[in-house]
């Protein structure tokens, strides 16, 4: 089998295939042209959205011609897959700037090393929105019957719901994106789109247009969805999702949030997420069982990732500010407070509300109870940034003791708790 495939299936990055030999043998000839698409869902990619991005880096590593598609068409649609209910539609306004923020993303994965392919990026409002409706209805919907639509499991999961069930418009959803694959098909030879396991009944109906079209045979690929061990999504934390935006999630609360997955999961990260080789994985799974109290492969995990996304600069202030609030170092300088724990994990309290320090610390979950709380700061084992809270501090003062909307509380040395001020 070809080396990518290979590591592909190791890492565990194959669910769905048209003719995985076929795609080895192809991949053998020489370079080849593949696409992934992301629709602007958000302002941001998440966490989930990952592993097919570091797919795409793996695709071009290895010298094929990769394709990042920002769905500025499909995002004003929605796509039904994985859904139980209609999406809201978003403003035409709104889905250009999330289509914009959302390939400036991909951008920063996909650099040039030197003999690598340039990525090619697109938005398929480039033909879609030229497409008329006759045109749609001629040249894409009479190559599909109603009976072969309805068997895909985006929508043959949504017909049993009375209460929801599918409109039109998401109804045609695939066929919008079997055209995308029609188009790279065309314009650019793509010859295989991927994406997650979700995606295969859109990935088969561009791969029927095609075929249809121009009787070319082209090529398939799903990844498993990822989930924790524990069996929620991944990339789901306490505070919501986990961006690959600085602005919603910073570094800091990335590397967190990594550095802090079940042991169960943190070597099936590492293959799925990371650029890290095999015999450098298997290295790290060996120290992990050796001296599991160390965190190794979750700090491996954090390093890598945090870097793969913002890169070295941005590794290095995760490290300083994990080291700031766990170790007391100094605080990294440059970007506010806020904006250095974008997304970390806190408590929020009113702006302006009074409140007791012994009602915050055991709301917080810094103590267990208001009589805890009370002996703690008796003892002076509690501060707000570097003031130490004594008995005569019964209220919150958020007006002096918040910097930049954030005050850091201390219990002890070493454990602290990011309260916000809103």
């Amino acid at each position: 089998m070809n080396p990518l495939l290979e590591d592909l299936q190791w890492r565990g990055l194959i669910k769905d295939h048209t003719d995985l030999a076929a795609l080895s043998d192809r991949l053998d000839a020489g370079p080849m042209a593949l696409y992934c698409g992301y629709d602007p869902t958000a302002e941001s990619l998440h966490m989930g959205n990952l592993q097919q991005v570091a797919l795409l880096r793996r695709f071009q590593v290895a010298g094929h011609k990769v394709i990042a598609l920002s769905g500025g068409g499909t995002g004003m649609i929605g796509d039904p897959s994985g859904r139980s209910e209609e999406r809201q539609l978003n403003t035409v306004q709104t889905v250009r700037d999330w289509t914009g923020a959302i390939a400036a993303q991909l951008a920063k994965c996909l650099p040039t090393d030197a003999g690598e392919h340039p990525p090619t990026f697109v938005n398929n409002i480039e033909w879609l929105g030229k497409l008329t409706a006759i045109e749609f209805l001629r040249d894409v919907g009479k190559h599909f019957t109603v009976n072969y639509m309805l068997a895909k499991d985006s929508v043959s999961s949504r017909l049993g719901n009375e209460d929801a069930g599918i409109s039109f418009t998401e109804f045609s959803y695939m066929l919008l994106q079997a055209y995308d694959f029609a188009s790279l098909n065309r314009s650019h030879d793509c010859e295989l789109q991927f994406g997650g396991s979700d995606q295969w009944g859109n990935i088969t109906a561009g791969i029927t247009l095609i075929k249809k079209t121009n009787g070319r045979s082209v090529h398939g690929l799903t990844s498993p969805l990822i989930l924790r061990s524990d069996g929620r999504k991944f990339g789901k934390s306490e505070s919501g999702a986990v961006w690959l935006s600085a602005a919603k999630t910073s570094p800091f609360a990335m590397y967190q949030y990594l550095l802090n997955v079940p042991d169960a999961d943190a070597n099936t990260l590492l293959k799925r997420l990371t650029m890290l080789d095999r015999p450098t994985i298997e290295g790290i799974e060996r120290d992990s069982t050796e001296r599991p109290e160390a965190r190794i492969a979750q700090r491996a995990l954090a390093e890598a990732t945090v870097r793969f996304v913002h890169g070295e600069a941005a590794l290095a202030e995760a490290l300083a500010v994990t080291e700031w609030l766990f170790g007391g170092g100094a605080i990294p300088t440059g970007r506010s407070v806020a904006d250095l724990l974008a997304g970390a994990p806190s408590h929020d309290i009113p702006a302006g509300q009074s409140m007791q320090w012994g009602d915050l610390l055991a709301a917080a979950g810094i103590v267990a109870s208001k009589s805890e709380a009370r002996r703690l700061i008796q003892g002076g084992g509690v501060s707000a940034w570097d003031h130490r809270i004594g008995a005569h501090d019964e209220v919150v003062d958020t007006a002096t003791l918040a910097r930049d909307g954030i005050i850091l509380v201390s219990k002890g040395k070493r454990s602290r708790t990011v309260i916000r001020v809103v």
